[in-house]
């Protein structure tokens, strides 16, 4: 569902740039792109921690530092 939604905003961006729509917008528009897909990317490491809690996988510690690790990164680009 986030996904559809980031697309139907980039759909929106895009024509926003051929209308010639103010740049303040446009970055606006594209900051609610980069949320959305963000938020994507946060839930699809959470369910993946949760899936691995539940079953009681082994590698769990591994699985846990890996979405550490792409969080860093996330808050990294968000700046």
């Amino acid at each position: 569902m986030r996904l559809r939604r980031a697309e139907g905003q980039l759909r929106g961006v895009q024509r926003m740039i051929a209308e010639g729509a103010p740049v303040e917008d446009v970055l606006t528009q594209m900051a609610a792109v980069k949320a959305a897909v963000d938020q994507v990317g946060l839930q699809l490491i959470g369910e993946r921690l949760r899936t691995c809690a539940q079953a009681g996988e082994e590698g769990c510690g591994e699985d846990l530092d890996r979405a550490l690790a792409t969080l860093l990164r996330f808050a990294a680009l968000a700046r």
